[in-house]
């Protein structure tokens, strides 16, 4: 008997753009979240581009702090896949 996967696999969002559409903010707002809010962005070293799953970002937006420091902007997720 096969036991399924209890996480379902996420397509990574991929690049600033994308990690932007998908919080609805533009593309230097996500630059200051990753270097002022501690932002979950780590580099893929073969896309050379920043890279995150978006339960990541749930989570990172759920605490709406990170490393003592308060988000200054609200964020509404743009979650197509619903």
């Amino acid at each position: 008997m096969r036991v399924p996967d209890p996480t379902p696999k996420e397509d990574p969002l991929v690049g600033w753009e994308e990690i932007a559409k998908y919080l609805s903010v533009e593309v230097r707002t996500v630059h200051r979240f990753r270097k002022r809010a501690k932002c979950p962005l780590p580099y893929h070293t073969t896309w050379g581009h920043p890279w995150a799953l978006p339960s990541e970002l749930q989570v990172w937006l759920r605490q709406g702090t990170s490393g003592g420091q308060c988000m200054s902007q609200d964020v509404t997720v743009n979650d197509e896949s619903t």
